[in-house]
């Protein structure tokens, strides 16, 4: 099942450099390092006259089961019902609560090593709004001016 690589991890194996068809594979298929490592080595071992890995391991490596979200979980988190996400994390891996909950937080943030798919899910952002937070600063700086002038009147009369 060689096709199953993308095809420039596959010609990285070909050439021997199984670390950089690891990095093709994560980057291509945004799985974790490890199972990245597994599937490379797989296929490498494939090519040298074992068993080739099973089709349906891939599809559950790419559809979430490794370490990404199923795409249920990613509709609700889109709608903004992260525990409903949270939920269908944990009815499809079979993970805790603790585990589901950090998945569904790890693509909320992007982390992993790539963004989340639309960025962090924000109910009051606002197209093209400039996020404010200046003010405070503004008003330290008159502060400062307005003591340093009256220091400079008292000082001088």
């Amino acid at each position: 099942m060689q096709d199953e690589l993308p095809p420039d991890a596959r010609l990285a194996l070909q050439r021997g450099n199984l670390i950089e068809a690891i990095k093709i594979v994560r980057d291509r298929t945004g799985l974790g390092l490890k199972e990245s490592k597994e599937l490379v080595e797989r296929h490498a071992n494939a090519v040298e006259g074992e068993p080739a890995p099973q089709t349906d391991e891939w599809n559950r490596l790419l559809s979430g089961g490794a370490q990404g979200l199923p795409a249920e979980a990613i509709a609700a988190l889109a709608q903004g019902r992260k525990v409903e996400a949270v939920k269908i994390v944990r009815e499809a891996t079979g993970l805790g609560l603790a585990e589901s909950l950090k998945r569904v937080d790890e693509h909320m943030h992007g982390e992993r090593g790539q963004s989340a798919p639309h960025g962090a899910f924000d109910p009051m952002a606002e197209p093209g709004r400039v996020p404010s937070g200046g003010g405070v600063k503004w008003l330290a700086i008159v502060l400062v001016v307005a003591v340093a002038a009256a220091v400079f009147f008292f000082v001088s009369a």
